[in-house]
C-alpha cells in the first residue's frame, strides 16, 4: 500500500494533469510527453510509412520547454478533413498542461500557420472520426523566447486572437468570433466579406486568390506576398516537396538541378535553425542558370525574413549571386516559374551560428 501511494505522489508531483492523457490505442504513437528540444510529432504511427490516419482517434500530447521558454510548432506537413468549424478530423492546441488549460484554437483542413505558447507548455489534442481520412500531419516543435500567433492566411483574426475562416468574416453571424469582432467596421475597403475565390488581405481588401503570391503586389498593404502567406499556400505542392527544412545547415535546390526545372513552379521554403540562432548565412552553388530578365519577372529565386524584411533577391541569369545573411533563427526561400523556357536551376547551402 506505501508503495502505491508514492507512486501516485510521484504521478502528481511530474504534472496534475497528466492523467489528460490518454489515447484511444497505440496508433497515436508511444509517446505523450516531449522534453528534448527540436522534435517532430507525427499524427499517427504509419504516418512516415505513407498511409492515412485512422477512424476515431483521440491522441494527446505535451511539450515541455525549460522554465522561461516557450514552445514554438510550425507544421511541416498539415492535412485533415476540410471543414470551416473543424468539427470532425481537428488538432486542438491549449495553452499549457492538457485539456484544462486555454484553448489556442481548432485547426484542419490544410490550415495551420506557426504558433507558440505563452508559457514553457503546449498541449495538441487530435481527435478524428468515422469517415473520410487522409495524410494528416508533421508538427515541428522547438523552444524559443519569442511569443508567435499568427492566422493563417486563409483565416481572420478575431480582436482576441482567436482564427476563424476568412468566409465567415462580415457575414452577418454573430459569436464565429467569440468577441463577435469579425462582425464590426465592415464597411472597410471591400464592403463586406470576400468570396470564397478571393483572399482577405489584412487591409480587408479583397482580391482574386489567382494573384495571391504572384510576385506582383495586389493588396494595398501586399498581404498577398508576405513570405509566411506563401508558404502556407505554396501552389503545385506535389513539385516542391518538403516545405519547412530544419536544422543547423543544409540545402535546397531547383527541381531536378541540375537539369531543366519545370514549368508554374511555386514554392517557399521555411528554414527553421535551431533556438538561439544569431543568424543563417546563404551561398549558392557555381552552377546557377534561371531564365534570365532584367527586371527577374519571369522565373526567379529569393530569401527573405519575415514580412519581406531582408530581402535579397529576386535572382535570376547565370551570374551566381554573391553570399548573405540573414539576421534571426528562421528564414524563406522562394522560387517562382512561370509557363514558359526552363533552365538548370540552383542550389543553395545554408549554415547558422
Amino acid at each position: 500500500m506505501k508503495l502505491l501511494l508514492l507512486t501516485s505522489l510521484v504521478f502528481v508531483a511530474h504534472g496534475s494533469l497528466l492523467p489528460t492523457l490518454k489515447r484511444s490505442d497505440s496508433n497515436c504513437g508511444s509517446q505523450t510527453f516531449f522534453t528534448e528540444n527540436n522534435g517532430h510529432i507525427h499524427s499517427h504511427d504509419s504516418y512516415v510509412s505513407g498511409a492515412n490516419y485512422y477512424a476515431n482517434m483521440h491522441c494527446t500530447w505535451v511539450i515541455e520547454a525549460p522554465a522561461g521558454l516557450k514552445v514554438e510548432l510550425v507544421p511541416v506537413t498539415f492535412d485533415l478533413e476540410n471543414d470551416k468549424s473543424c468539427a470532425y478530423d481537428h488538432i486542438e492546441l491549449f495553452d499549457g498542461i492538457g485539456v484544462g488549460a486555454p484553448s489556442l484554437g481548432k485547426y484542419c483542413g490544410g490550415v495551420f500557420a506557426p504558433i507558440s505558447s505563452t508559457g514553457q507548455y503546449l498541449t495538441i489534442n487530435f481527435i478524428t472520426d468515422e469517415l473520410y481520412h487522409v495524410s494528416g500531419f508533421d508538427l515541428f516543435y522547438n523552444f524559443t523566447s519569442s511569443y508567435i500567433h499568427q492566422c493563417h492566411v486563409s483565416q481572420f483574426q478575431c480582436s482576441n486572437g482567436q482564427c476563424i475562416d476568412a468566409s465567415l468574416h462580415c457575414d452577418n453571424r454573430l459569436r464565429d468570433c467569440s468577441d463577435n469582432s469579425d462582425e464590426y467596421n465592415c464597411g472597410g475597403v471591400s464592403g463586406g466579406g470576400c468570396q470564397a475565390y478571393e483572399f482577405t488581405c489584412k487591409n480587408k481588401q479583397c482580391v482574386s486568390r489567382d494573384f495571391l503570391c504572384d510576385g506582383d503586389v495586389d493588396c494595398t498593404d501586399n498581404s498577398d506576398e508576405l513570405p509566411e502567406a506563401c508558404h502556407m499556400n505554396a501552389q503545385n505542392l506535389r513539385l516542391c516537396g518538403e516545405k519547412t527544412k530544419t536544422g543547423a545547415s543544409g540545402s535546397i535546390t531547383s527541381q531536378n538541378y541540375p537539369k531543366a526545372y519545370p514549368n508554374d513552379v511555386h514554392c517557399v521554403y521555411r528554414i527553421q535553425a535551431p533556438p538561439g540562432t544569431h543568424s543563417i548565412h546563404f551561398t549558392f552553388d557555381s552552377l546557377f542558370s534561371v531564365e534570365p530578365e532584367t527586371t527577374c519577372d519571369n522565373d526567379w529565386v529569393k530569401v527573405t525574413g519575415d514580412a519581406d524584411r531582408y530581402n535579397h533577391g529576386p535572382f535570376c541569369g547565370d551570374s551566381t549571386p554573391a553570399a548573405f545573411s540573414i539576421p534571426g533563427d528562421h528564414a524563406f526561400v522562394a522560387f517562382f516559374t512561370d509557363d514558359s523556357g526552363t533552365y538548370p536551376g540552383f542550389n543553395i547551402t545554408w549554415n547558422s551560428d
